[in-house]
């Protein structure tokens, strides 16, 4: 008797574990459903054509760049890029919502999108070029010479990863595409280098009284 006893708690123990973990994973797959929707296109493209579908924010953001040169309708192309940012904070979308609010004369919050997107992408002149004109504008000429002054680090860095050095065991595209990123990140330097020399230029000039 006691045995069947122990059996049968045993058993429905079984059956309440079974249950418990069997809840977690349709919870889960409640939660995680679009991720692992994603996951499945992906591995779908990959799988049949070779290829990763693009992500839903970089669809957004292609959707929104293709609407904005057929229309040129900031009205229709801003909520895209909006959304693209909610669900990739770091995407290219900062920097496209960044354009949009130096268009509409938004300084402080162009320069929040800058800035962010910087952080994950300090190769784009454009930005420092931006900020730069902003900041002087503003009066605050030694952060646009700390920002030049990174800027000119950052691309300095770059020059040196990718300072020509062919090598023959390497496909001969790979070099090539290597030669025009050093080639860029040199006209980008100089770009920065001459828009210091003119900030402190006029930094050095005689203040009229």
């Amino acid at each position: 008797m006691a045995a069947k006893l122990f059996s049968l708690i045993t058993k429905h123990k079984l059956l309440l574990a079974n249950f418990l973990v069997y809840a977690a994973i349709v919870v889960l797959l409640l939660i995680f459903s679009g991720q692992l929707f994603w996951g499945q296109k992906m591995f779908r493209g990959y799988l049949f054509n070779g290829n990763i579908p693009a992500s839903k924010d970089k669809l957004l953001i292609a959707e929104a760049t293709r609407l904005f040169k057929d229309e040129k309708d900031i009205s229709v192309y801003k909520p895209l890029l909006e959304e693209a940012l909610k669900i990739e904070p770091y995407s290219e979308a900062g920097l496209l919502l960044g354009n949009i609010a130096l268009w509409q004369g938004d300084e402080q919050k162009m320069l929040q999108y800058y800035e962010k997107y910087r952080s994950i992408n300090p190769y784009v002149s454009s930005i420092y070029v931006n900020m730069v004109d902003v900041l002087v504008k503003q009066g605050n000429v030694k952060k646009a010479q700390l920002l030049l002054a990174d800027g000119i680090k950052t691309y300095e860095r770059r020059l040196e990863l990718y300072k020509p050095a062919p090598d023959p065991n390497v496909e001969n595209e790979f070099n090539q595409k290597a030669l025009y990123i050093y080639q860029r990140a040199q006209q980008d330097l100089d770009l920065l280098k001459q828009i210091q020399q003119r900030i402190q230029s006029d930094e050095n000039k005689p203040k009229s009284k």
